[in-house]
């Protein structure tokens, strides 16, 4: 933690405060982070889950979700009144910092700056990790993750995330 004020100022200097397009970004793309993750909600009585694919040149794509076409990448307001969904590209400093494109029920296009404490690698195996959501457009006070909470996990491969998929779908 001692190193996250640096982390932040750096990777938010590379990015770039004003949120410009991440489609440029390809250098902020390591192949650690890139591929598939599989983004569930194992806190809820009511079991939800979706698999998405981290393209090496930017775009965030969801393959697949239980139940059929729920998303569990969105954050919103604290106060509810706008629900954002993932959306447009992906960066990251391959360490603790990612950036995702949001598109928002308000019309907007933002982009959500999260935290993954234990960092981005600690997100494997069965384990998987719980990312905080730093900021939206740089603003630290009025965003957060929509209960319930999340749970990453980087598949080793598509059929990896598609097979953990399977134990819910059925198919």
């Amino acid at each position: 933690m001692k190193h996250a004020p640096s982390s932040l100022i750096t990777i938010m200097f590379v990015l770039g405060c004003s949120s410009p397009a991440l489609d440029a970004r390809s250098d902020l793309r390591p192949p650690s982070v890139a591929g598939y993750w599989y983004i569930d909600q194992p806190m809820h009585a009511l079991y939800e889950a979706t698999v998405y694919r981290f393209d090496t040149d930017g775009p965030v794509a969801a393959l697949a979700a239980f139940p059929e076409g729920y998303r569990t990448g969105t954050v919103g307001t604290v106060d509810g009144s706008i629900t954002c969904e993932f959306a447009g590209s992906w960066a990251s400093d391959g360490g603790q910092w990612m950036e995702l494109g949001l598109s928002c029920s308000d019309g907007h296009h933002r982009e959500v700056l999260l935290k993954f404490e234990q960092g981005i690698s600690g997100c494997t195996g069965d384990q998987g990790c719980l990312p905080q959501v730093h900021s939206v457009d740089g603003d630290t006070e009025n965003w957060t993750r929509n209960w319930p909470e999340w749970m990453w996990l980087r598949c080793t491969g598509e059929n990896d995330c598609m097979d953990r998929l399977r134990l819910w779908t059925g198919r």
